[in-house]
């Protein structure tokens, strides 16, 4: 039936549409912040958030077909390793990355690697500054981090098309 691909500056017009990754935007927002807002709490993401929006995001995405489907699990996979080697210092927890993984399922390929440099930047930033102040010592060893992973899908899913050609554009003009 000939689906359109999304532009991502868009979402909204996408879902009134019909394109798949409209749906998985509008759908699964919610479920992104709910794990942010869950890891603030409590420091940790429930497994049934994440494997729930995981398997949502994938049913979609297998709606527009094989290579969207392939994308979106080779999306989840990057954002997956690419918390790995933090995960395994004790920097980051096992939640983040599963949550990560969930985030590339969504905003699919190229824009994964938006979202974890700009999460994983604006994240490392943030908790370095905050842990050189005062107020550092008051958290007592664990970090909700899920807030700057969903802050760089955000991004990702707004602007994540205009970011990329920026870059391409100005790689190009370098060479």
């Amino acid at each position: 039936s000939g689906v359109q691909p999304c532009r991502w500056e868009y979402p909204a017009l996408h879902f009134n549409h019909g394109s798949e990754r409209g749906y998985c935007m509008i759908v699964l927002v919610p479920v992104l912040l709910l794990s942010a807002i869950w890891d603030m709490l409590r420091k940790e993401i429930p497994n049934a958030l994440g494997a729930s929006g995981t398997l949502v995001a994938l049913a979609i995405n297998a709606q527009a077909g094989t290579e969207a489907l392939l994308l979106s699990i080779l999306s989840g996979l990057i954002g997956l390793v690419a918390l790995v080697p933090l995960y395994l210092k004790n920097l980051v927890g096992a939640g983040d990355c599963k949550l990560l993984c969930m985030i590339g399922v969504i905003v699919g390929f190229p824009h994964i690697l938006t979202a974890s440099l700009i999460g994983m930047g604006v994240g490392t930033c943030t908790l370095t500054i905050f842990m050189a102040s005062k107020y550092g010592t008051r958290l007592g060893g664990r970090v909700p981090y899920a807030p700057f992973l969903v802050f760089g899908a955000l991004i990702a899913m707004i602007f994540g098309q205009t970011l990329l050609d920026t870059w391409l554009e100005s790689v190009n003009r370098l060479f």
